[in-house]
């Protein structure tokens, strides 16, 4: 069994870690002796004593402020007769090379108590700069270096001796009589008194787990009730609406410009493409837009773009997932809408809905956009020619070369293509583009065809 004791904590660099570790090292200096009254201690270290809590402050300095700042370490020999110096210096040096670091530490011995022991401030890096952590099996080690010490000292046997002389003497003890008892109980009675009453407060802590109390308080202060909590969390809540509020009524106000006697107000509900004409507008020197945009309009106009941005392609998403549109015209007629419905049929829907004859969600509006620009898109061209009273089609699944003709014939000015209009242009050019990229795409499969058979 171990006869000597290692108790660790650490302190931490977080909440002014500095100024806690070394106040700790003041107390550990001054700490009153057996008379009550402060005793200035010196520091020793692994090879020499003499050191003032300075030293050990300036050690602490040169630390990182990060994790663990220093170890507290309190160790005991258990034995009277020890030297405690060379019972801390031969333990530690121990814990160093099992580690295999370069230990920074500081000592100070404490003889105001029936067991003297030393207080032991680690640093967190080594002398090297290496991260110091110390584990269970740490203490384990450095116990059985300290009794290894006392074994070497033949100090364990003389305890042994100690105690064996001390339990022979109280065999041989002759029984007390009452008044003794009495006696003894008195003087118990009275020490308990005066351990609660008399002595120094510091001296009055009737529990470990009121001192570790007192050590939360002073670290992160004192716990709040639950009624101070819930006031606490009511203001934060109000101090939340508030802020809601104002942020709000901001984002909310319209801004107003004044085109030549004529009003315009524009708002986050604006069309997003309005809101980018004013904000181009804003950039171009000496336009009306700059004079009377102030600096806050402007980033209200662009927090409205951004969001109207972000509005737009969240839309468009969700629109591309959109199957079908179930559609009440009245109480007795519905329509269900999909992709793959007429143009016409589209086109209608889309009217009404601008007029406010049905609503539309924004996802349903903007799926049904999409199905008309693809049917749009896949209408064929017609181009009606004066001089013979008919019309000629070109359809998107015509050749490339057919396409490409019309195109040059319309761009060089012809008359005959001139009836096409330039939105017809536009899905004419689209067709052509589409081509090219098959034709691209056709190209690189047979060339990789070729070369898998190589």
């Amino acid at each position: 069994m171990t006869r000597s004791v290692v108790k660790h904590s650490y302190i931490k660099a977080a909440n002014k870690g500095r100024g806690r570790a070394k106040a700790h090292v003041n107390y550990i200096r001054f700490r009153p002796g057996k008379d009550e009254n402060e005793v200035n201690r010196s520091f020793f270290t692994e090879r020499a004593d003499g050191f003032t809590a300075n030293d050990v402050h300036r050690a602490i300095d040169r630390q990182e402020m990060r994790g663990i700042l220093v170890h507290k370490l309190i160790m005991s020999p258990g034995v009277k007769e020890a030297n405690v110096q060379q019972f801390v210096r031969e333990s530690m040096a121990e814990l160093g090379r099992s580690k295999g670091l370069d230990l920074e530490w500081f000592a100070v011995e404490h003889q105001n108590t029936a067991n003297p022991h030393a207080h032991v401030v680690v640093m967190a890096t080594d002398k090297k700069g290496r991260q110091v952590r110390l584990y269970k099996s740490d203490y384990t080690k450095v116990k059985e270096a300290g009794d290894e010490y006392l074994e070497r000292n033949r100090l364990l046997e003389r305890v042994k001796e100690r105690e064996s002389q001390k339990q022979k003497e109280s065999n041989e003890e002759k029984p007390r009589s009452l008044r003794e008892k009495l006696a003894g109980a008195l003087k118990a009675a009275k020490e308990e008194f005066n351990r609660k009453n008399v002595r120094e407060p510091e001296r009055q802590k009737a529990s470990r787990f009121e001192l570790i109390q007192e050590r939360e308080i002073e670290a992160f202060g004192k716990m709040p009730t639950t009624e101070e909590i819930s006031a606490k969390r009511a203001k934060q809540e109000e101090r939340q609406k508030k802020s809601l509020e104002s942020a709000w009524k901001y984002y909310s106000t319209a801004i107003e410009l004044d085109y030549e006697g004529e009003k315009v107000q524009y708002n986050w509900h604006t069309p997003l493409f309005e809101l980018k004409k004013l904000q181009g507008d804003y950039l171009k020197e000496g336009s009306l837009a700059r004079k009377q945009l102030t600096d806050d309009d402007y980033k209200r106009l662009d927090t409205w773009i951004k969001d109207g941005t972000y509005l737009e392609k969240r839309t468009y998403a969700q629109a591309m997932s959109v199957k079908d549109i179930s559609i009440e015209l009245d109480a007795e007629r519905k329509v269900q809408l999909n992709k793959g419905s007429s143009l016409f049929e589209l086109n209608r829907i889309r009217k009404m809905d601008r007029k406010g004859d049905i609503v539309l969600t924004a996802v349903e509006a903007k799926a049904l956009e999409l199905w008309i620009r693809e049917q749009e898109k896949a209408e064929p061209i017609r181009i009606k020619m004066a001089d013979r009273g008919d019309e000629v089609l070109y359809e998107r699944s015509d050749s490339r070369e057919i396409l490409e003709f019309l195109a040059a014939e319309y761009k060089t000015g012809e008359k005959w293509a001139q009836g096409m209009k330039k939105k017809e242009y536009s899905k004419l050019l689209g067709w052509l583009k589409e081509k090219r990229e098959d034709e691209q795409v056709r190209k690189r499969e047979s060339l990789e065809g070729e070369k898998e058979k190589d």
